[in-house]
């Protein structure tokens, strides 16, 4: 009995060291994906800016506030950069 509780044990902190490399992996895949679309974002933004376009998306007041609800039903944080354009 005392041999299948040591094995029992073992195979426990074996998994336990698995689960914890594996959080390091998903933490290190989460890190890299957040670098990359950073990067992306500053490419396009960069692109739009030297060509002179718009990207991005015009929000209307429904879509402003629907964001604003999911916010504070959240308990978040809303940030909504923005610039304006006028109808000529």
């Amino acid at each position: 009995m005392a041999r299948k509780s040591k094995e029992v044990r073992q195979e426990a902190e074996q998994a336990s060291a698995r689960l914890e490399e594996i959080k390091a992996i998903q933490l290190l895949a989460e890190q890299e994906e957040a670098e990359l679309l950073s990067s992306m974002k500053e490419k396009i933004q960069g692109l739009c800016e030297t060509k002179g376009l718009f990207c991005g998306y015009i929000m209307n007041t429904n879509a402003v506030l629907a964001l604003v609800k999911l916010a504070i039903e959240n308990g978040g944080v809303v940030n909504i950069p923005f610039e304006l354009y006028f109808k000529e």
